[in-house]
């Protein structure tokens, strides 16, 4: 039942279209083009909710179906977004060239995939990427220190270590911050900072670092479904170099 100024986030749209629906208001006439990004992660009714406020106006809708978390998407995304937005006139752009990471880094996460056709990249060859296996946690934080370090004298300037969860970055963290300079990423961050910094990989979406190293790829951690594209997340934030480590057993979507 409803309450009192208190409505839950997964009611909440769904009130939001039915109000302009009823009430019929076109709260920002003056907008004009609306740019949203991140298109995979929003849902159709979303959309819905966003063709009533912004009415008339011209859409830029930018996404990627590889870097969705909540939920599964395919290209068929793009269409759906057109459906619910209703455009004059819809023109649907694949590109195809990634710029990003290197080209071993590019190759390494799209085994992550399924076999899917995803973007080309750009022949910037650098260092294959590294999976490194540890009999204990000890031996595993000595070697991301290490690592870290021989980034620094390479000359990256911006490292990440991405954890699978906020309660692992805490724990890595109160570890090495001993050892390293090393700084926890929020969410309220705006931009880019050189330096050491760690994170759980949901809040790694959508930024890049010049080296990655992610932090126990065990079967433990990534093993269901969805945990595939975690690792597909967290591997392409990388640029030039990319690490991962474990022990126990290697997660066997990386068996490839």
């Amino acid at each position: 039942s409803l309450r009192a100024d208190l409505v839950t986030y997964e009611d909440g749209m769904a009130l939001l279209y039915l109000k302009l629906k009823l009430e019929g208001e076109r709260l920002y006439p003056q907008i004009k083009q609306v740019l949203i990004d991140e298109a995979q992660d929003y849902y159709p009714l979303q959309y819905k909710v966003l063709g009533e406020i912004f009415k008339g106006t011209q859409y830029t809708i930018l996404g990627d179906i590889g870097q969705t978390i909540e939920k599964s998407e395919t290209e068929d995304l793009y269409d759906e977004v057109i459906r619910c937005l209703e455009p004059k006139n819809a023109l649907k752009l694949s590109l195809t060239k990634s710029y990003r990471s290197s080209y071993e880094i590019s190759l390494f996460t799209s085994k992550l995939r399924d076999g899917e056709v995803g973007a080309i990249a750009f022949e910037r060859h650098e260092e294959v990427p590294v999976i490194a296996e540890h009999e204990n946690e000890a031996q595993e934080l000595e070697w991301i220190e290490d690592r870290v370090k021989t980034y620094q004298k390479e000359g990256y300037e911006t490292i990440a270590i991405i954890c699978k969860s906020q309660k692992q970055v805490n724990h890595v963290y109160s570890k090495l911050s001993r050892k390293l300079d090393i700084h926890q990423l929020n969410p309220e961050e705006e931009g880019y900072q050189k330096g050491i910094h760690i994170m759980p990989v949901y809040m790694a979406k959508g930024l890049e670092y010049d080296a990655v190293i992610v932090y126990e790829v065990n079967e433990v951690n990534y093993d269901e479904p969805e945990d595939k594209q975690l690792l597909y997340i967290a591997c392409t934030r990388a640029l030039h170099r990319l690490a991962l480590c474990h022990t126990g057993e290697v997660s066997h979507f990386l068996k490839i």
